[in-house]
């Protein structure tokens, strides 16, 4: 991860909030759009969705030489499906593009 990079997600981040120096896609192998890892949970209000801290970057991020790193961070709910066993729940963000996260496990 490029220094730029780290210091554009981190000034968008709250205060104290850990995130690796590398980051990996939650989502399936995909070539084309933006790529999210999970950052953190978000404390539930009641009656609203559950929703978690999310980073988005594109590829080019990376290495981009023109302007700033294109990374940004998000609040996002969280994906309501549930594995049919009923024991495990996707933890993507909703309506995220690729299989669910207990597609991978079950």
């Amino acid at each position: 991860m490029t220094d730029d990079l780290r210091a554009g997600i981190l000034a968008q981040l709250p205060p104290d909030t850990f995130f690796f120096d590398w980051l990996v896609c939650d989502f399936d192998q995909h070539a084309n759009g933006d790529h999210h890892a999970y950052v953190d949970e978000v404390d539930e209000t009641e009656g609203t969705p559950p929703r978690a801290v999310w980073i988005a970057w594109t590829q080019e991020a990376e290495g981009t030489e023109e302007g700033a790193p294109q990374a940004r961070v998000s609040v996002l709910e969280i994906c309501p499906s549930q594995s049919p066993s009923g024991e495990t729940a996707c933890w993507l963000p909703n309506d995220h593009r690729t299989g669910h996260s207990w597609e991978r496990y079950e």
